[in-house]
Order: structure tokens, then sequence, then C-alpha cells
């Protein structure tokens, strides 16, 4: 099932208020909501909880709209002079700026900011984008939007925690939620999919399900669980766990895939990542399962150990971007910094504003995703108790040896990095709250439009590479030498039908997105 965000512009200065609304899914408590349709069968769903969603709430002279905690799903707010307006999508918000005869000027530093490498370069590094009228609201941030004649926009921070708040009384919510969602699942009867491995990150998948599981059913009777058995270490160790905890590996699914047309998938990615998230993954198929995930795990951790977020970013640097646009983008992104960090560790709250928001989210867009290790009260629970991620894993361990002590004894595939014995002798034990069975409300959907399994879900980036490229060669924004490697990459990808590795594409959306800007400002 995709998940459907509102298209276009969700409120502006020149509309009426917008009437309350929900797109996407939720977790609240033990229960899910899917889509428009959950949603009026459970109530009002508020910001900030679980999920990849929109929402919209609404009293007689203002509206507020917000997004899941984690910013998954983004939003975009235009600004220039008394003109506003809030979309879910960077191009059609500029594409709406632009059909209202609205200012629109191309921010050519943030553009080139896709030439960067390591993962720091694969996405927005500040809240400005490739327009300068146009900024990402913070993850967790709501607007809210004053009635009357002269209607208007404020960006409302996320609350902070509560000074009662604790690292135990959170693990305990965090426990408690992610096992009555397990189970809420297991019930459902929706189709659960997850790829199961040895390493530690599906050791907390695997932990939930556990302790959520109740059914006289096995894990395995309950989840398509997939592996890769092409690997022989990994595969002797992932076999072994099945053989354990009786998990099925590989058997067929009862769900079909339903195949994309091609230009029906460039035009979400081209909606949801174009101008924010720089690799490519073509929207291929869409399937009405759920996807149970060991992601949300390095938000917990410091990924980037370099001192500070200025050197990460000189360290991504590659010839094609000047000194000039570095600087600038330094200067974006330690402002960005200076309005979401309230003084944590400026690498962890940077990972998670944009590494984690928009690679971590990707998935989460395409499809309902229920990731322990992403709920709010777990990630929470880690800023409060190691909010420079020095102990890396140990929010993990908290997890398995609450849940299901016996799987941190379990060896881990080969080359998978062992739970630290400090951590997992230092482990919290929390008093467990009973776990319940929740309700999910709403239902999967498959989409009508299906296309032949032989088509090629690169020809449309192909063609508008093509288009774009006419704009951009004689503007100087790309230098030559990226737009002729992008085009050697782009022919390879549509002779393979793919690109070879994601990371590949950037530079051919980094085109596109040029061209995009070059027409529209």
């Amino acid at each position: 099932m995709a998940v459907v965000l509102p298209g276009s512009v969700i409120a502006s200065s020149d509309s009426k208020l917008p009437e309350a609304e929900f797109s996407g899914y939720a977790m609240i408590g033990a229960d899910i909501v899917l889509g428009p349709e959950g949603q009026q069968a459970y109530g009002t769903v508020p910001a900030g909880a679980d999920g990849a969603y929109t929402s919209v709430e609404r009293t007689t002279t203002t509206a507020v709209v917000g997004t899941d905690h984690a910013g998954f799903a983004r939003l975009f707010l235009y600004r220039s002079g008394d003109r506003w307006a809030l979309g879910t999508s960077l191009l059609e918000l500029a594409e709406y700026a632009r059909s209202a005869g609205w200012p629109l000027t191309a921010d050519h530093d943030q553009v080139i900011s896709f030439l960067l490498i390591n993962p720091v370069g694969n996405q927005l590094t500040s809240d400005r984008t490739a327009f300068h009228e146009i900024r990402l609201v913070p993850a967790g941030a709501r607007v809210e939007i004053s009635g009357g004649r002269r209607r208007r926009a404020s960006v409302v921070p996320p609350a902070p925690l509560p000074a009662w708040s604790s690292y135990g009384g959170l693990l305990r919510e965090g426990l408690w939620e992610i096992a009555s969602r397990a189970r809420t699942l297991l019930h459902s009867g929706l189709p659960l999919v997850a790829t199961a491995n040895g390493g530690r990150d599906f050791r907390v998948v695997l932990a939930a399900l556990l302790a959520g599981n109740d059914t006289d059913k096995s894990l395995g009777e309950l989840v398509r669980l997939r592996a890769d058995d092409k690997n022989a270490e990994h595969w002797g160790t992932v076999s072994q766990l099945a053989t354990d905890y009786s998990l099925e590996l590989n058997r067929r699914g009862s769900v079909s895939r339903a195949h994309l047309e091609p230009r029906a998938g460039y035009a979400l990615w081209r909606r949801n990542d174009l101008g924010v998230y720089g690799p490519i993954y073509p929207y291929r198929t869409d399937a009405p399962e759920v996807l149970l995930s060991g992601s949300g795990g390095e938000p917990h951790r410091r990924v980037y150990k370099s001192p500070s977020m200025a050197a990460v970013l000189e360290q991504a640097r590659t010839e094609d971007v000047p000194s000039t646009t570095l600087t600038t983008l330094t200067a974006a992104m330690n402002s960005a910094l200076g309005t979401v960090s309230r003084g944590q560790d400026e690498r962890m709250v940077h990972f998670r504003e944009f590494r984690e928001r928009f690679h971590g989210g990707r998935t989460a867009l395409r499809q309902p995703v229920f990731a322990p290790l992403a709920v709010g009260s777990l990630r929470r629970a880690s800023a409060l108790r190691d909010p420079s991620g020095e102990l890396g894993t140990q929010i993990s361990v908290d997890v398995i040896r609450n849940l299901a002590p016996e799987l941190l004894e379990v060896p881990l595939q080969p080359g998978s990095k062992p739970f630290p014995k400090r951590q997992v002798s230092a482990a919290t034990t929390v008093s467990p709250k009973q776990v319940v069975t929740g309700r999910v409300f709403g239902s999967l959907s498959v989409p009508k439009q299906q296309a032949e399994r032989s088509s090629n879900a690169i020809e449309p980036f192909a063609a508008a590479f093509e288009e774009a490229v006419e704009r951009v060669a004689g503007s100087g924004l790309l230098p030559s030498g990226v737009l002729d490697g992008a085009r050697r990459t782009v022919t390879i990808a549509v002779e393979r039908g793919s690109f070879e590795h994601a990371a590949d594409g950037q530079v051919v959306g980094a085109v596109i997105l040029a061209g995009e800007v070059l027409r529209l400002s």
C-alpha cells in the first residue's frame, strides 16, 4: 500500500482554513490507523505519534497541521512577504507558487549540495531547499494557521520533554507500545513481512514479536520472513534462529504485488524525493503488506564521528562543490541546528533531522512500517540517557533484555558486532505493563493501475534527464563534467533497467532538480 499524502498544498494565505484531515498511517498506543477511512473510525489523530502521516486539526478559528514525530511525512512552508503556502511536496509547492505568480528564486548552492558525497550529502543538509522562499518544517513541529481576514501561519516547535521524565519510565512505555503493537498486528489478519537475519537489529523485531504473540500459531505462520540463503555463513545463523523460534523462512506470500506503471512510479519519486533525497530508488511495485523492520537503530547512536557537523560537511565535499558553496551550506546548517538542537549534541540532532528523516523514512512513505527502534518513546528515552550516542546499542540491549532476554545469548551472524558485555551486564530492567491487543482502523489497499512486469522503470528518469539537460547545459549551474557523468550513468541504467546502486542515481537526480529549478524560477 503506497502511503498517500495530500497533494500539492494543504493551505495558503489565499485559501480558506483547511478542514480536518488525515493522510498516511499512524500507530497510537496499541492501535493502528490506516488512511482517512481508518481515521474516521478512530477519531482525531494528533500530531507527534508514530507512523508516517499528516494531520489537520480544526477549531472554529484555527487549524493545526502536523506530522508523525519523526517527520517521515514532511511539511514545506513557502513564505514571501505576506504570502505563504504549506505543502507536503517540495516540487508541487514550488509549482503552486509559480502558478499563483508568486516570487520563486533559485538557491543554486542547495542544488549543488547534491554533489556532496558520504551519507550526509544524500539529502538536505539544512531546512533550506533549492528555492529561497521554501523551507523544510522541523521534524515534530506543527504549523498553526489563524483564521480571520489575514490568515497567518506560524511554526510551533515540538514540546520539550517534561522535567519529570525518566529513562526507565520512557523505556517502560516504549516496551509496552512495541509489544502491544506487535500483538495487534499478529491478531489483525493483515499480511506481515520481515527480513530475517542473524544481526542485532532483527533481534529487536523478534523480541517484540515473541513478547506480543499470544496466539496458538508460530511466528512463521503469522509473518512472511525473507532471508538470504546465498550466504552460507549468515544462513547458518538465521536458520538456527528459525529452528529455535519456529520461523518458517522464505515461504511464498499470499499477497500479489502490483507493478506500477513507470510514469506513475516516476511521479511518486518526483513528488516525495526530488530535491530532498538524492539516491534513486524507483517506485516499482506496491503490495498491501505491513513491513516489520529493524531500521531505526542508527539515530540512537552517534554515526557522525567527526568533532563537528562542519567537519562532517567538509569531508563530504568534492571538487565539483565550490568552497563558497560549502561555506553557505555550513552557515545554513548551523542556523538550522541552532533552531532545533536545544543544547543536544549537534551530530545526533542533525542525523535525526535529516539523514534518518529522509533515508530512514524513505520506506515509511512507500508502505506501512512497524519499526520498534523508531518509536518516539524509545527515541526520547535514548536522548535522555545517552544524548551524545556514546552507549550505541544500549537501547537495543535494554529492549531485548526486557522482552526476550534469551536472544542476548544466541550468537550473532559472522561479521556482526556482538552486544558489548558491559551493556548486557548494565541493562536496565523495568516492571512490565500488561501487553494488550489493540485495534486496526482502516484497511490496506492495492493500486488499480498496474504495469507489465517487463516495464523499464528507468525510462521516465532518462526522459526527464534529457529535458533537464537542455536547460542546465548553458546555465553554468552544474559543471559540464557532472552532466557528462550523469548521462553515462542514466544510459547504463536504462540498459540494465536499474541503477547498479541507488547512490549512482544521485547525480542524475541533481541534473533533473537543476532543470526543474531553472524552469520554475
